[in-house]
């Protein structure tokens, strides 16, 4: 397999100076929540930071005829963002709805080993989120549920042309990707818990209803369903020093849709499967290594590796 990366140097921060120290008594350790493989702004109410961005680069390894892709990406995350300090003592609560709500923006560009590049679809979402009720343990257990609204643009190179064929096999799962045309996802919802004692845990799973309006000739509206499931959890406690393990987390994600209507097609179903591994280098800055491959697509021929870095500005302690 053809892989155009793969050189990381990461560094252990040092450990404490007081070894006798008790960490769990330590009132400084935030608990770091662990990403999903996709980002998608989900852990909002408990992100680290409410200002996100990420760079993604992602190696399509393909059989020869159709060509590998090296594909780049990225996103914009803002929210939820507190209401507070001098803004919030001027202006009171009348601005207090923005503690709820996210806005997203994420972008692709391809470029294939033949040569010729492609600019991908703009997505543009928004997420409202919902705290469940304070646990008797709260904060170390944290339940919520979020909905999201989110369109997406066809490819913005050329609305008429369809994506590389390795591309549309790989990534069926997102209509926007593996076609042209418009995906009109009004009511997404998930509900995501998060452990965030000693070994941080999350579960989440989510449903989204879609519309996709192609752009390409001969097209037909199509209905589908998406789905996701995923669970992550760190390799140790976020705030003992002395463990070179502390940084490290890994997540799995699966993530599916199905077509429950389209004129020129059948019902059909697709699958992604992906897992990362996850470097949190402080407050604001994460570092995925993932693979995803599609369910049903020979893995020596299709699959996929990359790399994800997310850099926070402006902690929500």
């Amino acid at each position: 397999m053809r892989l155009a990366w793969i050189f990381m140097v990461v560094s252990a921060t040092s450990a404490r100076a007081d070894h006798g120290a008790d960490w769990e008594d330590d009132s400084t350790i935030v608990p770091q929540p662990v990403l999903p493989t996709e980002p998608a702004r989900r852990e909002g109410p408990i992100a680290r930071n409410w200002v996100d961005s990420a760079v993604t680069y992602a190696h399509l390894d393909a059989p020869t005829s159709e060509g590998a892709i090296d594909a780049f990406s990225l996103q914009l995350a803002v929210g939820p963002k507190p209401v507070k300090g001098k803004f919030g003592l001027v202006f009171g609560n009348a601005f207090g709805w923005l503690d709820d709500y996210a806005l997203r923006l994420r972008w692709t560009y391809l470029a294939t080993h033949e040569g010729s590049n492609r600019q991908g679809p703009l997505t543009i979402a928004v997420q409202r989120f919902f705290d469940a009720a304070p646990l008797a343990v709260a904060p170390l257990i944290h339940l919520h549920a979020g909905i999201e609204s989110a369109i997406a643009t066809p490819w913005l190179d050329d609305r008429r042309a369809a994506p590389p064929a390795a591309y549309q096999r790989m990534y069926a799962v997102d209509t926007e990707l593996a076609h042209n045309g418009y995906s009109v996802r009004p009511f997404g919802a998930y509900v995501r818990a998060d452990a965030l004692f000693c070994h941080n845990l999350f579960l989440e799973t989510g449903l989204s209803p879609e519309l996709f309006v192609p752009t390409t000739d001969g097209g037909s509206r199509e209905y589908d369903l998406r789905w996701h499931a995923s669970f992550g959890f760190n390799f140790a406690c976020p705030g003992d020093p002395l463990s070179p393990l502390r940084p490290l987390a890994i997540s799995f994600e699966v993530r599916g849709r199905g077509r429950l209507y389209a004129a020129d097609g059948p019902l059909d179903h697709h699958a992604l499967d992906s897992v990362a591994l996850q470097y949190h280098l402080g407050e604001r800055l994460v570092i995925d290594v993932f693979g995803s491959r599609a369910t049903g697509v020979p893995l020596d021929r299709y699959f996929t590796m990359g790399v994800r870095i997310q850099v926070g500005l402006g902690g929500r302690k």
